[in-house]
């Protein structure tokens, strides 16, 4: 994301404008150190986007150095931001060293906040894998194209209609979506997305829920417990379920419920067999004291995989 601001700024900055200029607010390479006490912006030549300090919602005397639509939507609508997760105060600055690097100073700490050495550490033990794609994305063209490594591409709903404001965004539902604004409503629609059924996205519902949703058109889902669990009472997982009688781990009074249409996929613990009937199947699940479950496909393809420990990542569909 650094790339996309440090491409935007520079072509500010090299390629100043005339009407940019007579703008009252507007920023040039003079005014350095950049503070948002200044209160200035740079536009775009095309008067698409615009950059600088943005209060805060919540604390107007907090920062955030930001891209953003502008005179779109409200100019709330962010592309990029460099601190959002770390508001500066009116006493921070952007600045410029003479071979061409932005540093944006935060005034309590002196840290800079655009330093590539402030990373997020990551456990090594776990994997946030919402899904998974072969091809990566590289770009999203104009004219509603989204182009792949492969060479391959795909084309949003509002392709190659003009003069449309669009944007590619991976949502914190673990969605990626192309967004086009639309001039009637004066919001942002989606044109396209990534994963057409929500519950195949991991971690729309948690431990033992069933995913469902509406049967409309829209990402609207809902968790759900299967026969025998009931929700958990833990608000930090509400939409999880926990089984009613404690598992013994003996198979010996075991009964069958079949679940129709429900996939459980993409758990850290499953055993992936290749059987050639049910009854072939269910004996693997009985010979195996942590098994809680097992998936059958009567699809002719041999599916046969066994739940160990846990029940993850189930949804219900009509093509399961």
């Amino acid at each position: 994301m650094s790339l996309i601001f440090l491409f935007f700024i520079t072509i500010l900055l090299s390629n100043p404008s005339s009407s940019l200029s007579q703008q009252a607010r507007s920023f040039s390479l003079s005014d350095f150190p950049w503070r948002p006490t200044q209160n200035k912006i740079l536009v775009s030549r095309n008067k698409v986007f615009a950059t600088g300090f943005k209060p805060t919602p919540s604390a107007p005397n907090c920062y955030i150095f930001s891209i953003w639509y502008y005179k779109i939507s409200g100019n709330n609508t962010i592309v990029w931001s460099a601190n959002s997760n770390s508001p500066i105060t009116d006493d921070s600055s952007l600045g410029i060293s003479d071979n061409g690097v932005f540093h944006l100073i935060e005034s309590s700490s002196g840290r800079n906040l655009l330093s590539r050495s402030y990373s997020a550490t990551r456990n090594p033990n776990s994997t946030s894998l919402y899904w998974s794609n072969e091809n990566a994305f590289i770009k999203l063209e104009e004219n509603g194209v989204v182009t792949q490594d492969n060479g391959a591409t795909l084309v949003s709903s509002d392709f190659d209609e003009q003069n449309k404001s669009r944007r590619l965004t991976l949502d914190d539902d673990g969605n990626l979506r192309i967004q086009s604004f639309d001039i009637k409503t004066h919001e942002f629609t989606v044109v396209w997305l990534a994963v057409q059924e929500m519950c195949t996205v991991h971690g729309t519902c948690g431990d033992n829920a069933i995913c469902m949703n509406d049967a409309s058109n829209t990402d609207r889902t809902f968790c759900v417990c299967p026969p025998g669990f009931k929700n958990n009472t833990n608000v930090n997982e509400s939409n999880s379920c926990v089984i009613k009688t404690p598992w013994n781990n003996n198979h010996g009074n075991t009964k069958f419920f079949q679940l129709d249409y429900v996939n459980f996929y993409g758990g850290f613990d499953q055993s992936d067999l290749k059987v050639h009937n049910f009854s072939v199947c269910q004996l693997k699940y009985l010979a195996n004291p942590n098994c809680l479950g097992f998936d059958f496909k009567y699809d002719g393809k041999c599916y046969c995989v066994l739940q160990i420990n846990q029940l993850r990542y189930e949804y219900w569909s009509p093509g399961t």
